[in-house]
């Protein structure tokens, strides 16, 4: 079986009406040129709005990033202030007990001296 030529075949589909026919096929290809203009320029418009959205998330994951940071240094800050009162404590009663300490062996000492 013979396939025709593309141009017979359409010569014998549309009944020879090849001028007719290429007027529609100008207006259709024009249409269609105008729709693919529009849709490529809906997807620039759509690209920009992207980068402008991602550019907003990557700044507000920074800021949550900062947030955190802080929030993170404020707890450590108010551990180490905690802690240095816990420190501070501490050092307290090891004076006091060096002081019972030092009065206790003055006492037995004195003690000693007298036996």
């Amino acid at each position: 079986m013979k396939i025709p030529r593309p141009r017979k075949w359409f010569n014998k589909i549309n009944g020879g009406r090849r001028t007719c026919d290429k007027r529609k096929f100008e207006r259709i290809k024009s249409m269609l040129e105008a729709e693919l203009s529009d849709i490529q320029e809906r997807y620039f418009h759509m690209s920009l709005k992207y980068a402008e959205v991602e550019a907003e998330r990557e700044e507000l994951v920074m800021k949550l990033k900062e947030v955190g940071l802080m929030e993170e240094t404020k707890r450590l800050l108010s551990e180490k202030e905690i802690l240095s009162l816990k420190v501070e404590n501490l050092l307290g009663k090891i004076n006091l007990l060096e002081s019972d300490l030092s009065f206790f062996v003055e006492n037995e000492f004195s003690r000693h001296l007298q036996h």
